[in-house]
């Protein structure tokens, strides 16, 4: 089951004597509470995928459909409002808490041929920033550092490699801490689409989380990648959302589910 959460007291009326907030403080308080419902539904409700932004301050996320009590729940201990998902998009990420980022994993993806898996990086500067990235061959599509994982190919030797290749960035400039991994999540190809390497259904995304120490401008493979940019780290930055607006909705959702699991 898909539900949006939104916050109680979202648009509660000003008090005698106060100010307005400016749009920049209202955007800055909007994000601030998107964080805190994520991070509380991930503390108290692990049960719970985290699938992307709706709206004004609103989460998407996903509920397993055995517990019939769990959306009183969590409305309940989050003080938040539930509702259906009003798009119902079929092609959104499934996230997998059933699997596990090991070589088996990868190597069973490869066997079925269903699932091409693909090692996606959100790459974090010291400030917080997450780097986007454009594709040379559709500027709508911006996303995340990512590539497919080669068979007989380990997890931290194709993120290193994607990182290499995409943005130049060797290991001294990204392992001033180990990656974090974030997630599996899997997504299904658009009707019609297949994948170049014979994957029947979509790609299996493993996600990391690294930091990166330098320097701000980057050089890109310029093969595939037109432009760059470093956004938020507030899940309603302009810059993001700016990117987001022509990307489908449920790759949109990935990166953003990924975000919110960095952030978190």
């Amino acid at each position: 089951m898909k539900l949006v959460l939104t916050p109680s007291r979202h648009g509660v009326p000003l008090k005698p004597g106060e100010r307005r907030p400016t749009p920049e403080e209202n955007s800055a308080a909007i994000a601030r509470g998107r964080h805190e419902m994520a991070v509380q539904l991930m503390r108290r409700f692990p049960q719970a995928k985290i699938l992307g932004i709706e709206g004004k301050g609103e989460l998407l996320i996903e509920i397993p459909d055995g517990d019939p009590d769990l959306p009183a729940r969590i409305r309940r201990e989050l003080d938040v409002e539930t509702g259906p998902d009003p798009a119902g998009d079929p092609l959104d990420p499934v996230w997998r808490s059933d699997l596990q980022p090991t070589a088996e994993a990868v190597a069973e993806a490869h066997r079925a041929k269903e699932y091409r898996p693909t090692v996606v990086v959100v790459v974090r500067d010291a400030q917080g920033r997450f780097l986007l990235v454009q594709s040379r061959f559709n500027p709508d599509e911006w996303m995340l550092v990512q590539g497919g994982i080669e068979e007989g190919e380990g997890l931290f030797a194709a993120l290193t490699r994607e990182l290499r290749e995409e943005i130049k960035a060797g290991p001294r400039r990204t392992r001033s801490q180990p990656p974090t991994f974030l997630g599996i999540a899997d997504l299904d190809a658009e009707e019609g689409r297949t994948d170049k390497r014979g994957f029947t259904k979509g790609k299996r995304y493993f996600i990391y989380e690294v930091a990166y120490r330098g320097p701000e401008t980057l050089k890109l493979q310029e093969s595939e990648l037109s432009a760059y940019a470093w956004v938020g780290p507030r899940l309603d930055d302009p810059e993001l959302l700016k990117r987001l607006a022509r990307v489908r909705p449920g790759k949109s959702k990935l990166l953003i589910g990924a975000i919110i699991r960095a952030l978190s």
